[in-house]
């Protein structure tokens, strides 16, 4: 009887293991990651003083994590978020973070990690209704200047224009190569134009009203992303600058925009 106990007590502590080392957070001291949340974070426990983390302002469904310095054991993270549900999560450090976004939604029933629609009720609808009858497919192509490359993937922002005080971006995302480019939703922040790798990765992140779009291009295929944000004024030596990481992959972009492209943005 008592190996039987201890052959199953064996086997849940190792279920045990395997599930905390799919759940490990990966932290590093030169970059910041963040974890996205279903809703509002209501309290967040760090297990050690090695780790830095903060709500972010601008939208409390993200916790931006950094490492003080590099430390060799596991530390641990606690969160709840306002809707009760709770999240614990192991932490050691690594110099290479295989991911920098980290969202727990994916786990939700329902979510569909290739497609994404961010909505805000109290904004208006009347454009994103246009862009279901192709308003934003119809627009030429007025910026040739902004855009990324690489892999075979290329990522280019070919329309920026205001609409009652309303910013709205209009990207494309063309896959040239042999397999299909599937990325999470993409991170919009203010930098500086210059920075150095000891600061955190985002000065202050932009959250859009919305965003629409689908995260996974086929080969030979391209897809458009279109996100809407409040008014944006951005000062000397800043830049916009967007984030597209891959899923399970490592074709990572980063698309920058520059002051007047944002401030000269013509009106619809």
């Amino acid at each position: 009887m008592k190996s039987i106990i201890l052959s199953v007590f064996i086997l849940c502590a190792s279920e045990l293991l395997a599930t905390a080392q799919d759940d490990t957070l990966y932290v590093s001291d030169l970059h910041t990651i963040h974890i996205r949340f279903d809703s509002e974070l209501e309290y967040v426990n760090l297990g050690d003083d090695v780790l830095i983390a903060r709500i972010v302002d601008a939208d409390k469904e993200f916790l931006a994590v950094k490492a003080k310095e590099r430390f060799d054991y596991t530390t641990s993270i606690f969160c709840i978020e306002t809707d009760g549900d709770i999240h614990s999560f192991p932490v050691r450090y690594s110099m290479k973070l295989d991911k920098q976004i980290i969202d727990t939604r994916e786990h939700l029933p329902g979510l569909k990690p290739e497609s994404f629609i961010v909505e805000n009720e109290h904004y208006e609808t009347a454009i994103f209704e246009k862009f279901k009858n192709g308003f934003f497919s119809e627009l030429n192509k007025e910026l040739y200047h902004i855009g990324c490359y690489g892999y075979g993937i290329s990522i280019t922002c070919d329309n920026i224009f205001y609409r009652n005080d309303s910013l709205y971006l209009v990207m494309q995302v063309t896959n040239k190569s042999a397999i299909s480019y599937q990325f999470s939703e993409p991170r919009f922040a203010v930098e500086s134009k210059k920075k150095s790798k000891r600061n955190l990765e985002y000065e202050k992140n932009i959250i859009p009203h919305r965003i629409y779009g689908d995260g996974k291009v086929q080969p030979e295929e391209s897809v458009k992303i279109i996100a809407c944000f409040d008014k944006i004024t951005l000062i000397k030596k800043q830049v916009l600058r967007i984030y597209y990481y891959e899923i399970n992959g490592q074709r990572n972009f980063i698309l920058t925009i520059s002051m007047n492209d944002i401030n000269k943005a013509k009106r619809l």
